[in-house]
């Protein structure tokens, strides 16, 4: 043959690949929801509600409007920038009264306050009067706008420094024009705004900034990277598998430029062939761009991609959980797709990993870092079923929101 007609032939070839097989694209899919949206959705409930749905007696009270313009004529008035992060935070006096106000506002706010009791997302309130649950949602999503600028903004370490810190020398060059465009963006946005309006406005910049978007990643999920399995979810006839998934704990590569670990690969083979002997129906992937620092690449969609391209697997028993960036929110959001698809929560699934990994979270140990983490316990486990797989029972609390801790997985 003639190289070109060579050449055509393997063109074609490549678009058939291509087509098959997913690429890594953690931009938002058909939707094309905003990915500041996506993240104030996710990380700030309580705010994103206010944004859209709140009743004109919080919207228009005075005391929180003065409150709000405390805080907005502190940013325009302050030369330094440098101080400028310090003061869009919420101080321990501000954030108190606000929760007086909002108590006060109550009565006003009930059919709101229903609104927000119904996406789950402070099931740390659920049983508590709508004065106290409101007040606990705002506690909640001011600590994790302060969080963001301490971590962000000023470069306080946070828990897990070695993959969530501030990409900024606090003593740089780079970070004294960021202040500076951050603040002058935010005097521009928060101007007549809402009374979190500044520390909102700094919160989400300063995430901006360091490129920390990883909350949007692949959203909407049931749009795209996701679509098949949760299409197939609907005509899953779950008496004929003894479980319901099998969950993957991925793993990260230390080494930079490396798309999917060894331990990753060997984890996704193994589930490969409990869901071949009939185990369950689908097969969870999870693990977010975690490692190593600032990595372009999802654990979950790698191992996907490995299941589909290597193993054959198809799309449709495939579902990426690409936030996870902890073992502890591997479980947790895996459960809240469940309870948002619709996958039965009174029947097992399956976690597997390596030995030591799933010692790890069947202890005791892991139970006091899931409370000091997210403030429940994701799942009860059942049989051990060998040194790789354990049975889990999900619990349906992990709905509630932990921006507090980690806004990049809230």
């Amino acid at each position: 043959m003639k190289p070109r007609v060579y050449f055509l032939i393997i063109s074609a070839c490549c678009a058939i690949l291509a087509a098959c097989c997913p690429k890594q694209d953690n931009k938002t899919n058909a939707a094309q929801i905003p990915q500041r949206e996506i993240i104030l959705q996710k990380a700030l409930p309580l705010v994103y509600a206010l944004q859209t749905a709140a009743p004109d007696a919080i919207v228009k009270d005075e005391v929180l409007a003065s409150i709000g313009k405390e805080k907005f004529d502190a940013q325009l008035q302050e030369e330094d920038n440098s101080l400028s992060p310090t003061l869009a935070k919420f101080s321990d006096e501000e954030i108190a009264a606000v929760a007086a106000r909002l108590k006060e506002l109550t009565p006003q706010a009930e059919t709101f306050i229903k609104s927000l009791r119904a996406e789950g997302k402070y099931r740390i309130a659920a049983d508590a009067p709508d004065s106290t649950a409101i007040r606990i949602a705002w506690e909640t999503d001011a600590a994790a706008m302060n969080l963001i600028i301490n971590t962000y903004a000023l470069g306080i370490k946070p828990h897990y420094a070695k993959i969530d810190s501030t990409r900024f020398d606090q003593k740089g060059n780079e970070i004294k024009y960021v202040r500076d465009h951050v603040r002058t963006n935010v005097l521009k946005a928060a101007k007549d705004g809402p009374f979190y309006a500044v520390t909102l406005e700094t919160a989400l910049d300063w995430l901006d900034a360091n490129g920390r978007n990883e909350p949007a990643d692949f959203e909407p999920m049931a749009d795209g990277i996701n679509k098949a399995a949760y299409d197939a979810i609907k005509n899953t006839d779950w008496s004929k598998y003894p479980y319901t998934l099998i969950l993957v704990l991925g793993a990260g590569p230390e080494r930079p430029g490396e798309p999917i670990s060894a331990q990753s690969r060997l984890r996704a083979q193994y589930a490969a062939m409990l869901y071949k002997e009939g185990k369950a129906p689908f097969i969870v992937l999870s693990g977010g761009r975690v490692h190593p620092y600032l990595t372009p690449y999802s654990e979950a969609f790698e191992m996907k991609k490995y299941l589909m391209e290597t193993w054959g697997l198809p799309e449709s028993a495939l579902i990426a959980e690409p936030h996870a960036r902890h073992t502890t929110t591997n479980i947790r959001n895996t459960v809240r797709i469940m309870l948002e698809q619709g996958i039965p929560t009174d029947k097992p699934g399956i976690i597997t990993s390596g030995t030591s990994h799933i010692d790890y979270a069947c202890g005791e140990w892991f139970r006091g870092v899931c409370t000091r983490e997210m403030g429940l316990i994701p799942c009860t486990y059942g049989e051990r079923l060998s040194p790789r797989e354990v049975e889990f029972i999900p619990n349906p609390d992990c709905t509630q929101v932990a921006a507090w801790f980690d806004p990049l997985d809230p």
